[in-house]
């Protein structure tokens, strides 16, 4: 995971999870963004992962729950 602060006001952190074998999938290589603002509000925005990086993001949230915590969820259109 890389994180990036924008100033004062904005950190951005990046998640790049693995696709296995939905690679050859654009949208199984998506990165996922934790955009949080200063006061503290975020949004977690999942772009259009597939559902094996979903279950990534699970297991994920199982080992660091506050990442996954978020006040907005951007969450794929459903197929």
């Amino acid at each position: 995971m890389r994180s990036i602060l924008i100033g004062f006001a904005l950190g951005i952190a990046c998640l790049q999870l693995q696709a296995g074998p939905l690679a050859p999938k654009p949208n199984a290589t998506s990165c996922v963004l934790k955009v949080t603002s200063a006061a503290g509000s975020s949004a977690l925005l999942t772009a259009d992962i597939e559902a094996d990086v979903e279950r990534q993001l699970l297991q994920l949230g199982q080992h660091d729950a506050a990442w996954l915590q978020a006040d907005v969820l951007v969450v794929p259109a459903p197929r």
